[in-house]
């Protein structure tokens, strides 16, 4: 088991903020990477496609969501990933 931080600050210790999970479950509460390309978490930009590729991962396992022309129609792919999926409202902010 593993104290997850709600809004990933882990300066905020309140007991609001923090709730004990499984690991699995904490990896469904991931930040934003640094090195994002989109701003949002499982989407990325393909120069040589001039694309949006989103990939997810759950249980360990990459899913590919597909690639599209519109930044709006990936996120939309995403979020409705996220919802089927199980995923924390924050997961990827």
């Amino acid at each position: 088991m593993q104290i997850d931080h709600i809004d990933h600050d882990r300066l905020n210790n309140k007991l609001s903020n923090l709730r004990l999970v499984e690991q699995k479950d904490n990896l469904l509460n991931k930040s934003l990477y640094k090195t994002s390309s989109s701003g949002i978490s499982g989407i990325n930009f393909v120069k040589n496609l001039k694309k949006w590729k989103v990939i997810m991962q759950k249980d360990k396992k990459r899913i590919y969501l597909g690639v599209f022309e519109d930044f709006e129609e990936a996120i939309e792919v995403r979020k409705n990933f996220i919802k089927k999926g199980e995923f924390h409202e924050n997961h990827g902010n």
